[in-house]
């Protein structure tokens, strides 16, 4: 915890929100006023986004810095607490997404597919869970060991990101080194390496429809052999 507790007063320049992030979140929820659930939400920027043009809800993560920060950015209609998203069940949502890969932090199957059955409960009739991962179809498949490295020379910032596939235990070892002028930070996680026919199935399993993959924020088709992350779009109800 106490890496994530660094790297969050640095996390808006490593993970920037998008406008095409925002433009795909507003899609699904159309018109404000809409309940927003953020599962793992980081330092808050996205909810803070989409508050600010009307809509309504929640960020919840486990790090109490990133928490703190999130509250700090003064849009006093976002609502943040810490929490495990684990194991959070309050309150009923048009939409609850968990993205930047945080879903995949839940190594057992077991835990997945509670966490989606929780979601399931929260989400309001026709509503929307957006999950978003990077593609472990691909990673497998090519024995991918790195991602790609995250530069921010205004800040004179690296954040590497390297991958250790442990095949018998079927979890991969992420290991992050963050680089920021003359501080140096790392921390290694294990994470389960979720393939997308694997999300398919747990989603159907607990009871969702309609589900969609895309390969980005852009609704660009998913391929398992060439897209770099996963998009998941499912309906609850």
């Amino acid at each position: 915890m106490k890496f994530y507790t660094e790297v969050a007063h640095y996390y808006d320049e490593i993970f920037p929100v998008n406008q095409t992030q925002v433009t795909f979140f507003q899609k699904r929820l159309k018109v404000p006023p809409k309940k927003i659930l953020d599962l793992a939400c980081g330092t808050g920027t996205l909810l803070s986004i989409l508050y600010s043009r009307g809509y309504h809800g929640l960020g919840i993560d486990l790090n109490e810095e990133m928490i703190k920060i999130a509250k700090q950015k003064g849009n006093h209609n976002c609502e943040f607490c810490v929490s495990d998203m684990l194991t959070f069940k309050e309150g009923k949502y048009d939409l609850i997404s968990c993205i930047g890969n945080s879903l995949v932090h839940l190594i057992k199957i077991d835990d997945i597919r509670t966490f989606l059955t929780n979601c399931k409960d929260m989400l309001k009739d026709n509503g929307t869970l957006v999950i978003q991962i990077i593609n472990y179809n691909r990673i497998l498949k090519y024995n991918i060991k790195s991602l790609p490295i995250i530069s921010n020379d205004a800040h004179d910032l690296t954040f590497i990101r390297e991958y250790t596939y442990d095949k018998n235990n079927n979890l991969i070892l992420f290991t992050t080194t963050l680089k920021v002028e003359e501080v140096t930070l790392t921390n290694s996680v294990k994470l389960y390496p979720l393939k997308s026919e694997e999300l398919v199935m747990l989603l159907a399993e607990t009871g969702y429809h309609n589900i969609k993959l895309y390969g980005d924020f852009h609704e660009t088709p998913y391929d398992p052999d060439t897209s770099y992350s996963l998009v998941v779009e499912a309906s609850g109800k």
